[in-house]
């Protein structure tokens, strides 16, 4: 779709989608659909639920959240930080748009959670909570690893421990799936 946001080389609705374009407007498209879904989800939690309610909380943050993707996924485009862009602002751009999607992962997915009638997380008791933290930065590390091995070298990472975490990672999931 070129450097145009939030059309697609200028067009609402390309004439030909093929490729790479294809891709891009289905992922703006999406973008789109989402920004409004997570739109419908807040006022619906605060029209259900009362003042200082927790899912009213976490719907805010996702509001602010899928704002930031937007935000974000527009500096990319409008920068030009894709494709074969090997600046440091990319590397620190992309991985910036991973994380905030993974923050906006957790607002919906406790949205969810407390507006099912579930109670305060409390992170000293929770196992899985510092679980999932460690997965989410192992991730976080790993997708640095992929765009730019040498840049997060670095930044002060251990590439080596990290892949072969992803080579251990991997090999027991494949193994489980052909026991």
């Amino acid at each position: 779709c070129g450097e145009s946001w939030p059309t697609c080389d200028g067009q609402i609705v390309p004439a030909v989608l093929e490729g790479a374009r294809a891709v891009e407007f289905t992922h703006r498209v999406a973008s789109g659909v989402a920004i409004v879904a997570v739109g419908v989800l807040a006022v619906w939690v605060f029209r259900v639920f009362g003042r200082g309610h927790l899912a009213r909380k976490a719907a805010v943050l996702s509001v602010v959240a899928i704002i930031g993707e937007a935000l974000i996924g527009a500096w990319l485009v409008l920068a030009a930080l894709v494709g074969s862009n090997d600046s440091v602002a990319r590397s620190v751009s992309v991985p910036l748009h991973l994380v905030n999607t993974l923050l906006l992962l957790a607002a919906l997915t406790l949205t969810a959670f407390w507006a099912g009638g579930g109670g305060p997380l409390r992170p000293g008791t929770n196992r899985g909570f510092a679980m999932w933290s460690g997965v989410i930065v192992v991730g976080t590390v790993l997708v640095a690893i992929r765009e730019n091995e040498q840049r997060a070298r670095f930044l002060g990472y251990d590439t080596d421990r990290y892949k072969l975490v992803a080579f251990v990672l991997s090999a027991t999931v494949t193994s489980l799936r052909s026991w």
